[in-house]
């Protein structure tokens, strides 16, 4: 009974260590990169500070617009947009 205990125990401390290295990894890709989160159908349900900075954005006015309208129109008839568009809806992104 105790080596169990003691097996779920390390267990847990190693999982809490992977957690925080991924934590770790997330807030440094949060940091250098631009990052939305999005929904299948493209609607924006995050965007963090440096892709409203870059892109002059406010948060409020990003969240919950579709990406695909953000695109302009020239570049929408372009091959990189539909793939880009086909890869967020069949999940692949």
């Amino acid at each position: 009974m105790f080596s169990a205990y003691r097996r779920l125990k390390q267990e847990l401390a190693e999982a809490r260590d992977k957690l925080l290295s991924l934590e770790q990894v997330k807030e440094s890709l949060d940091s250098e990169m631009l990052v939305l989160k999005l929904t299948s159908q493209g609607e924006i349900t995050y965007a963090n500070g440096n892709f409203v900075t870059e892109m002059q954005y406010s948060a409020s006015g990003v969240n919950g617009k579709v990406l695909f309208t953000l695109v302009p129109e020239y570049a929408q008839s372009t091959n990189h947009f539909a793939l880009m568009k086909r890869a967020i809806q069949s999940g692949e992104h």
